[in-house]
């Protein structure tokens, strides 16, 4: 069976949106023509470890065949885009690298990686900064509470 993908925008708490700079997701404040540069996400719902809170789901940026990963760079979780060939993605078993547990609370969304439990992904306090992961949610520090909408296309 086909993967079940979602077209969606995604943003913070503080209503920073994603876009791409340098081939890396960065979040900031689009105005004006520049609101053409925020990218969509085509979410997909991949096999994980399912339970009432955590949907397991796959983040591509629509059109385009990048994912979100969870790696190790000098020991520490990270986040990267990954190309990937789109003959072979979606696909119902992402690897564990690219499933992220989407949680919902009061209609906010957080992101955990599969790969990396406790990390979660965040962007910065300040504008056009990368977008990564975090292990501290609640310290004020990083961003990890998003909102979604879903796009028609």
């Amino acid at each position: 069976a086909p993967v079940r993908s979602l077209n969606c925008r995604i943003w913070d708490v503080n209503q920073k949106t994603f876009y791409l700079r340098n081939n890396q997701l960065v979040a900031g404040y689009l105005q004006g023509p520049n609101v053409n540069l925020e990218e969509k996400f085509s979410m997909s719902f991949v096999q994980g470890e399912e339970s009432n809170d955590k949907i397991p789901v796959a983040l591509g940026l629509k059109e385009k065949n990048l994912y979100l990963s969870c790696v190790l760079k000098d020991d520490k979780p990270t986040l990267q885009l990954e190309s990937v060939d789109p003959k072979n993605y979606p696909k119902k078993k992402m690897e564990k690298r690219f499933v992220f547990n989407k949680i919902e609370i009061n209609n906010k969304l957080e992101f955990e990686s599969a790969q990396f439990p406790n990390w979660f992904l965040c962007t910065a306090m300040e504008a056009d900064q990368p977008v990564s992961l975090t292990n501290m949610p609640d310290e004020g520090v990083m961003v990890t509470k998003f909102y979604m909408q879903f796009v028609s296309s």
